[in-house]
């Protein structure tokens, strides 16, 4: 497995991997660059939202067996949680969306190397869409973007016991 990343964060990404087998972390100016030069066999290609740092080894699993069994577009998601409204154009509430179909996109998403290199950079979470197919996602996987949620990690990690701390 090849993983891509930002140069400075390049050594992060080797003790974070150390010890899965054939994995390599490489880094370079542009994803698609990166693994078009990878030499098959590298079946899975994953593409992890940095913010989303406390996702758990076993949904970066089930990504990568799914594309192993054969979708070219895996993303892990949970079932929506929040009340949705739909709003008109004049910006008021029209009503509440029916949120029973409604799941919330987590990473790490996965790809087979050949949907990978189909796709647009730099947007590639907008590029999957319609056919890509779900696995389950994990309530651990929170996105960390704004200072409330950087409190929120930072007590999460303070609380994990030493071993599954970077």
């Amino acid at each position: 497995m090849i993983v891509a990343a930002p140069e400075r964060y390049a050594e992060p990404f080797r003790l974070a991997l150390n010890g899965l087998a054939r994995c390599r972390v490489v880094t370079g100016p542009s994803l698609r660059r990166v693994f078009a030069a990878v030499e098959p066999p590298n079946p899975v290609v994953l593409v992890h939202d940095l913010l989303r740092a406390f996702t758990p080894p076993e949904t970066v699993t089930a990504v990568i067996d799914a594309v192993i069994a054969g979708a070219p577009v895996v993303v892990p998601v949970l079932p929506m949680a929040d009340t949705v409204k739909v709003t008109g154009a004049d910006n008021v509430i029209l009503g509440t969306a029916d949120r029973t179909g409604l799941r919330t996109a987590q990473s790490p998403l996965g790809f087979s190397r050949e949907a990978f290199l189909t796709l647009d950079e730099p947007d590639l979470a907008a590029a999957v869409g319609a056919g890509a197919h779900p696995v389950t996602g994990h309530p651990d996987a929170l996105r960390v973007a704004t200072p409330f949620e950087l409190t929120l990690a930072e007590a999460i990690r303070a609380a994990a016991p030493a071993e599954e701390t970077l």
